[in-house]
């Protein structure tokens, strides 16, 4: 009888009923069902045994039979218990009949055990894996590295894997006439002197001019120089001028090289001197950068001119009929530019209120060079949006403050990405019916954006 133990393919040998190997004995790990041979572990909670590695490898400690928490200890005693069990070798089924205690079974298939069924490299170095019990067969007949003589030539000794490509070559070996009717056999070191007066080697004149002669190859040349000496004078003679052609081609190209090469140092020189103009360049304008930025840094903007910025719209009827949006673009109210910076939104056909009826107009704060050394939120001066027409006489204007009437997304610092969805401005900015009086003749309208001055 014998009872298989399942994951660790171990077959355990159970001489009679009084074995002791028992159903209430513990074999195998309750966590991944292999046989708990290297490290059991005894749980206080309930007693069960399991791997050492399964119960690590527990998020809580909690046992997964009896759900309860619990201590584990080593269980040395069960341990020698399972490796005193007798077993049946792995390769049984393969023919070894070896039984013996499980503390000694790995050592029975070792690469310095005694088991003839087990598999291993060959001792040769050939790469095939073989029964240890025929591994001397396979290095006297079959391993590819095992050392052979030519039966042959005796002469060559080497692998049996050479072999083979020494037989392609070997000089002793007996040949057949390659040719078609014969069938004389010799040597491969002498079928060579065979080959060129066998009969059945039969040589064709290739010189053309309609010649049919055909005969043993030793008389081949004889033929050409006698019946061909003027063809083949003339073949030479063409072959002089193609070769003398060929040469003068070789001349022309060689020439055309140097040329080239010429070309090639010249451009390079250019492209040296354009990269040290340009690395003196790149200085010069790091230099500036420095300069401007030094300047910005210690310049005082406090007291410069608030001047007005003129601001185009193109296309106002397109606009309105599409219900697009016009942007100014950055805008700063100082001279140089400096402070804080805005930009100026039109809606031809409306928002909110104003919708077809009224233009519509907002300004927000978006992000400027100098929003890092200004206060936030904006506070700062008002400004008059004004609309004038052609001749820039009349004008319709409303004022515009950020104050703290202002929403506070309008007036805060906008981040890197601008904040143009919060503004400040007016929804029923001027009519319809008032705008065609300031309305270009080209389509265009004039802003003008006056800053507040003390």
């Amino acid at each position: 009888m014998m009872a298989e133990a399942a994951g660790a393919g171990i077959e355990f040998v159970i001489e009679s009923n009084d074995s002791p190997l028992s159903p209430q004995i513990e074999l195998k790990c309750p966590i991944c069902f292999e046989l708990l041979i290297e490290d059991p572990q005894l749980v206080s909670c309930c007693g069960h045994h399991f791997c050492g590695g399964c119960l690590k490898k527990l998020k809580k400690k909690v046992c997964p039979l009896c759900k309860e928490k619990f201590q584990s200890i080593p269980d040395k005693g069960h341990k020698r218990y399972l490796h005193s069990l007798k077993v049946y070798c792995l390769k049984r089924s393969e023919g070894c009949a070896w039984e013996g205690e499980l503390k000694n079974l790995s050592s029975h298939l070792s690469k310095t055990g005694d088991c003839q069924f087990s598999k291993e490299l060959c001792l040769l170095g050939c790469g095939e894996l073989v029964l240890r019990a025929l591994m001397e067969d396979h290095k006297r007949n079959e391993c590819l590295k095992r050392i052979v003589k030519c039966h042959i030539c005796s002469t060559y000794t080497g692998t049996a894997q050479d072999f083979t490509q020494h037989k392609l070559m070997c000089p002793e070996l007996e040949m057949t006439c390659p040719f078609p009717g014969c069938s004389v056999t010799r040597k491969r070191k002498y079928l060579s002197i065979h080959v060129s007066i066998c009969p059945s080697n039969v040589a064709k004149c290739g010189m053309g001019g309609g010649c049919t002669w055909s005969g043993c190859p030793r008389d081949l040349s004889n033929h050409v120089l006698k019946d061909h000496s003027l063809a083949s004078s003339s073949l030479e003679t063409a072959k002089d001028k193609e070769l003398k052609t060929l040469k003068n081609t070789v001349a022309l190209q060689k020439s055309e090289i140097v040329r080239l090469n010429a070309k090639v140092a010249e451009l390079n020189s250019k492209v040296s001197n354009q990269r040290s103009t340009l690395s003196s360049q790149l200085k010069t304008i790091k230099q500036l950068k420095n300069e401007i930025e030094e300047f910005e840094a210690e310049a005082d903007f406090s007291d410069l001119e608030l001047i007005p910025q003129d601001v185009v719209l193109q296309n106002f009827r397109a606009l309105k009929y599409k219900n697009g949006t016009f942007s100014s673009g950055v805008i700063y109210f100082t001279s140089p530019p400096s402070g804080y910076a805005m930009e100026l939104y039109v809606y031809p056909n409306g928002i909110g209120s104003g919708y077809g009826t009224h233009v519509s107009i907002s300004l927000h704060i978006v992000p400027g060079r100098f929003d890092q050394e200004l206060e936030w939120p904006y506070s700062g001066e008002a400004v008059e949006v004004r609309l004038f027409d052609k001749y820039k006489k009349n004008c319709h204007g409303k004022w515009l403050k950020f104050d703290a009437n202002s929403s506070a997304a309008a007036s805060s610092r906008p981040d890197a990405h601008g904040t143009t969805e919060h503004g400040f401005g007016f929804e029923q900015f001027i009519s319809y019916a008032q705008v065609e009086r300031y309305l270009f003749d080209n389509d265009c309208l004039l802003f003008e954006l006056h800053p507040y001055e003390d």
